[in-house]
Formats: structure tokens, C-alpha cells, sequence
């Protein structure tokens, strides 16, 4: 209809919180709903590995078997994070 203004709600931001670039997966941070599971299929342009801890993201999620689980990630810039910050970087099977 004329005169209606189509509203659309804005995708819920985070931080990347923790990373398992071996295994593929990781978790945000959203300040409303907790931490938020997120794989690295779910992040738009095949831009997991750019991501990093600090790293401010919009994203969609719906429930998953253990939470919320990141439907879709999309990095939104490079956060400029400590060296101690960078290094909760996890490789291998810590969890």
C-alpha cells in the first residue's frame, strides 16, 4: 500500500569472543542474550579467517541444540584488540 514505510529490524551485533580456527567454529559475544555458537560456513563471503577475538559482527540466530546458534555472520570491521586478547586464539582440542 501507498504510504506504508516497510520497517526492518537491525541484525543483533556481537564480539568474537572465542575462536577454534582448527575445528572451524567459534563464539560471539551479545551483550542482551550471552554467548552465541557460530560455524565457519555461517560467515558471509567465506571470511572466517579474517575474523578475530575483539572482532564486531551483525548476525542472525535461531535456537540450537546447546543455545543460540549464529545462522548467519557478517564482520562489520576489524577491531583493534591487545596481544593478550589475541592470544585466548585457541588451536587444536581445548574443549
Amino acid at each position: 500500500r501507498r504510504g506504508d514505510v516497510k520497517t526492518h529490524q537491525a541484525e543483533p551485533s556481537a564480539r568474537v569472543i572465542r575462536l577454534f580456527p582448527d575445528r572451524r567454529y567459534g563464539f560471539l559475544e551479545d551483550d542482551e542474550i550471552g554467548e552465541v555458537y557460530f560455524h565457519a560456513n555461517s560467515v558471509a563471503n567465506g571470511a572466517f579467517d579474517e575474523l578475530e577475538i575483539g572482532s564486531t559482527v551483525h548476525y542472525l540466530a535461531e535456537p540450537g541444540e546447546k543455545g543460540q546458534q549464529a545462522t548467519v555472520v557478517k564482520p562489520v570491521g576489524k577491531a583493534h584488540t591487545p596481544i593478550s586478547a589475541q592470544s585466548k586464539r585457541v588451536r587444536g582440542d581445548h574443549e
